[in-house]
């Protein structure tokens, strides 16, 4: 789990964004994954950190979304978030991974001070 939570905080400075030349990945709807737990993830994901990244990502997409709030793009901020949800998966492993990710954001959001606009 350390590694998903280095992949996250590296992933999350810009995310949803591709570089140039990497073939876009199409993330799973969160349909698909919303009803999974954090360790139902973790397998369906073929234990890869990149699928499991993948949902994370929908998720956090789809929370921050409906806040209407972006994701602050500073290295610290992703590796907290990564961090977090590391933590709260290891602690309650049949937790859906979608409660998880809303603990890990919440907490991320309120603790990192985004530069104002």
């Amino acid at each position: 789990m350390k590694l998903i939570a280095l992949t996250l905080s590296l992933a999350l400075l810009s995310p949803f964004a591709a570089a140039k030349d990497a073939k876009p990945t199409a993330l799973p709807s969160l349909q698909d994954v919303a009803h999974l737990s954090c360790t139902e993830m973790w397998q369906e994901s073929g234990k890869s950190v990149d699928k499991f990244f993948h949902a994370v990502e929908t998720m956090a997409g789809y929370l921050l979304q409906s806040r209407d709030e972006t994701f602050p793009d500073q290295l610290e901020a992703g590796k907290q978030f990564g961090e977090r949800i590391d933590v709260a998966c290891r602690k309650a492993p049949d937790q859906l991974l979608i409660s998880a990710v809303d603990i890990a954001l919440r907490e991320t959001l309120a603790t990192i001070k985004t530069p104002a606009k």
